[in-house]
């Protein structure tokens, strides 16, 4: 909830990030203060690395630790999460093509989920 409050450095809204935090300040019910946006991840780590506001990265971004400026705090991977869903009318039954959709868009969720839990 602290973190959610502070000054905020982010993505812009649509970007995979941007959807988690969203995800989080609805949650916890609170309205963000949001210092800038930014599509470039080097240029919000720049700035909340200079004392700008608080960001949030994902384990891809390589952030050298600077305990006499800043924290680096990992977050638990449960904490963030998003709902991924397909919608269609209840009386279409799903064509190979859809079928063969869905099956690829799991298969890619299940590796990245496994790699990710390699990864932390």
């Amino acid at each position: 909830n602290d973190l959610l409050q502070a000054p905020l450095v982010l993505s812009p809204h649509g970007s995979s990030i941007r959807r988690q935090v969203d995800y989080l300040l609805q949650k916890h019910n609170v309205t963000p203060n949001i210092v800038i946006e930014s599509t470039n991840t080097a240029t919000i780590t720049k700035l909340a690395t200079a004392g700008l506001g608080i960001t949030f990265l994902p384990d891809s971004v390589h952030t050298q630790p600077d305990p006499e400026r800043y924290n680096i705090l990992p977050l638990p991977q449960a904490l963030m999460s998003l709902n991924y869903f397909i919608a269609f009318p209840a009386e279409h039954s799903l064509n190979q093509v859809e079928k063969d959709l869905v099956t690829i868009l799991l298969t890619q969720l299940e590796a990245d989920l496994a790699q990710s839990s390699t990864i932390s």
